[in-house]
């Protein structure tokens, strides 16, 4: 179901930042805004979730800094959004069946033999590197399991020939480019940034690492359990 007035208070908020008009938590902020509507008018359009969800988790909770500071591989994305957004298009979210994959036993039967072994003859210090062969597992679940994530290459659409098809549907769309400020303020600012030293960066792991090894930990022990494949379409009215 499109709403259009929820996706044009998205539209709104990424023109804005793309002007430089608005800080990131302001961006944030009109995201937020747009998910509420949607739940106070219980409609669901998949889009602008997609999109919204995707920005808050992907860039804007990355964002170091206020200003846009925008890659361009985010600023693709948010040309890409727009698209979507201003078509008439919809985006239906499909499931499959439970299925478990050796990958996923091999994980699940690592993580039980390691945990046994070496709680019994390590002690607390087994459960630590426990979570060190977990947040392990988590890295390469990552790098060489590019399906456990979203591709920001192509996302919000599902793959290359739907996004061609939406676009050949859109004469008018015009795809803003990358502003060469951006390049600029990019690299002062992480000029800028402070070097916390070796004493701030010893008490940063010390605090960082726990943290890192538990999350780690807890996706691999997640994702070892049976899950449900699922998928979108691009349905182009």
């Amino acid at each position: 179901m499109v709403d259009r007035e929820a996706r044009r208070k998205v539209i709104e908020a990424i023109r804005a930042y793309m002007n430089d008009e608005i800080c990131t938590e302001s961006f944030d902020d009109q995201l937020i805004d747009a998910e509420n509507l949607l739940s106070r008018r219980r409609r669901y359009d998949h889009a602008v979730i997609e999109v919204a969800e995707t920005i808050r988790g992907e860039f804007v909770d990355r964002a170091y800094f206020d200003p846009l500071v925008a890659d361009v591989a985010e600023w693709k994305y948010y040309n890409r959004a727009i698209l979507l957004l201003e078509s008439d298009a919809e985006i239906i979210e499909q499931s499959g069946q439970y299925h478990w994959s050796m990958q996923q036993a091999s994980i699940a039967l690592s993580l039980l033999v390691s945990l046994v072994w070496l709680s019994c003859i390590l002690g607390m210090f087994g459960l630590g590197v426990f979570c060190l062969v977990g947040c392990l597992q988590f890295y390469l679940l990552q790098r060489y399991c590019p399906e456990q994530g979203i591709n920001l290459a192509l996302h919000p659409f599902p793959d290359v020939s739907s996004l061609l098809k939406l676009r050949r549907t859109m004469p008018h769309f015009e795809k803003r480019p990358y502003p060469a400020f951006l390049d600029h303020r990019r690299h002062d600012l992480l000029e800028s940034d402070s070097d916390p030293g070796p004493v701030g960066m010893v008490l940063l792991w010390a605090f960082a690492l726990p943290i890192i090894c538990a999350y780690g930990t807890g996706y691999s022990i997640w994702w070892s359990f049976p899950h449900r494949r699922k998928w979108t379409e691009l349905i182009i009215g």
